[in-house]
């Protein structure tokens, strides 16, 4: 495994799939080349959902940090603990209304 990977992802079955199905352009059983194909599908929903869920991770990963440092009365924030999902589980989720993917860590 590479260093940024995550340990696990898991989906809501069938709503993940569901919704990511709807989103790709079929005529008859196969997906309209050029179109919205099943690869630019996922890219473009899960990728966008683990990347919030990382910007939100890193971001309460340096507040606690900054947090630690003022009560421990350190000048320096220590933050090398690496990228934020790495070796963390996962789960995505249809958002409420079903417009879009959530992820959160389950671990």
């Amino acid at each position: 495994r590479r260093a940024r990977e995550l340990a696990r992802l898991t989906w809501a079955r069938p709503d993940v799939v569901d919704f990511l199905v709807s989103q790709v352009e079929f005529e008859k059983e196969h997906a309209i080349e050029g179109g919205k194909e099943a690869g630019g599908v996922l890219s473009r929903w899960v990728t966008r959902a683990l990347r919030r869920l990382a910007q939100a991770e890193d971001t309460a990963r340096k507040k606690e940090s900054q947090r630690r440092a003022v009560e421990e009365g350190r000048l320096w924030v220590d933050d090398r603990s690496g990228p934020p999902l790495r070796d963390r589980s996962v789960r995505l989720e249809v958002a409420k209304g079903g417009r879009e993917l959530v992820a959160s860590v389950v671990d």
